[in-house]
């Protein structure tokens, strides 16, 4: 029996690959941020299974995990110069052909400093808007979702005589940290009034959000308040600018207390997870590759498994099964045009830039950490000579 399975098994395969019509191999390199990696390894899947193949040659896709700050050390790296807040990345770690970051920011901040980066592809393949996750018994003493809670909100919580401690991801290190801070930013210019007291509100805030600041998302979730007794608590957090997919996640576990998702108006940047195909794929038949399966990830089967995953489609609206916190819309706004060539198109929903980002990094630098040195432009430094031991990966 077990030498029949055995045939049977080789067999099919055999017929697999003969049905196929294609030989040989073109083997993408794929990395992705984790949140969207089962998605992305779901739909490579399939495409590989159906037969996917160049002028007849096969293709296999190899998806990796991969923190975002990860490959964009590694990226600048490459380029001879690094953001600030992020270690070097070690030599061993490599470029991949295809980059799946959370966030077109993360493109933006490096072709600030490198233009020689220049991807032949940038096209968004998922989105998160950006929420303020709240524990539910707090957020309903706000009155959401039947109150609708802005940034100059959150803002004026940090000059209350008792505010709630807010947490918030490393704008250096996250792209939700860095777009959160930049929407704060904007509500303290549009609120008008003394503008030496709008930089005091602003700097009030960046100190209070540096005190709860985390660099993994893990260290950020584990703060928020496990029972009705702990909300309030020291050593809690009653709020953090997070994606609407970390909700997702986090409600997923079925907590005692779970988190609302409050959809801050105005709706800043949300994540638009950028399909970037590097640079340095230059092979016709890998670009082929590359561009045949950005087609199947923006397919209708793509949405269902992005939806699964807690991820909307780069329109805003999301494929079946998706849990949808409460107040969630059902469509927020489209982050991108079809197809880009750059950074810039990528996050033109929300106009952008380079600089922006590079003052917005460059005042939480300056606020929380006064006397750093080689600050630069604000946004990144040049990457020095490493020698020996001492790196670590971000």
């Amino acid at each position: 029996m077990a030498i029949v399975v055995v045939i049977a098994g080789t067999y099919l395969g055999y017929q697999n690959f003969a049905d196929s019509g294609c030989s040989g191999s073109v083997r993408l390199t794929l990395a992705a941020a984790p949140e969207i990696v089962p998605a992305v390894q779901s739909v490579a899947d399939q495409w590989t299974k159906a037969g996917a193949a160049v002028d007849g040659t096969c293709v296999a896709v190899d998806v990796t995990e991969e923190l975002p700050a990860t490959i964009a050390s590694a990226v600048t790296r490459d380029h001879s110069v690094a953001l600030i807040g992020l270690n070097p990345a070690p030599e061993a770690k490599q470029v991949p052909d295809v980059w799946i970051p959370d966030s077109s920011t993360w493109l933006l901040r490096i072709q600030t400093e490198a233009a020689g980066f220049l991807p032949s592809t940038v096209t968004s393949v998922a989105q998160s808007p950006l929420v303020l996750a709240m524990p539910e018994p707090i957020a309903k003493n706000f009155g959401w979702p039947n109150k609708s809670i802005g940034w100059g909100d959150l803002l004026t919580n940090f000059s209350a005589d008792e505010p709630l401690q807010v947490g918030i991801m490393d704008p250096t290190q996250d792209a939700s940290g860095l777009t959160s801070l930049l929407a704060l930013s904007q509500a303290s210019g549009a609120a008008g009034g003394d503008p030496i007291e709008a930089l005091k509100a602003k700097s009030r805030a960046l100190t209070a959000l540096d005190a709860n600041k985390a660099v993994l998302r893990e260290e950020l979730v584990a703060k928020f308040p496990k029972s009705e007794a702990d909300i309030g608590g020291s050593n809690t957090v009653s709020a953090a600018p997070l994606s609407e997919e970390d909700v997702v996640a986090y409600n997923a576990e079925r907590p005692a207390i779970p988190l609302s998702a409050i959809y801050m108006e105005p709706s800043p940047a949300p994540l638009d997870y950028p399909y970037t195909v590097m640079p340095q794929v230059v092979d016709k038949q890998k670009s082929d590759a590359a561009d045949l399966l950005l087609k199947e990830l923006q397919s209708p089967a793509a949405k269902n498994a992005l939806a699964t995953a807690g991820l909307r489609s780069p329109d805003g609206t999301y494929g079946a099964n998706f849990p949808a916190p409460m107040g969630a819309p059902k469509a927020s706004p489209a982050v991108t045009p079809a197809a880009t060539k750059s950074a810039e198109g990528a996050a033109g929903a929300a106009s952008l830039t380079g600089g922006d980002l590079s003052a917005v990094v460059g005042g939480w630098i300056a606020t929380t950490k006064p006397g750093r040195p080689g600050r630069g432009r604000g946004c990144v430094r040049r990457a020095q000579p490493q020698h020996g031991a001492g790196r670590r990966r971000v």
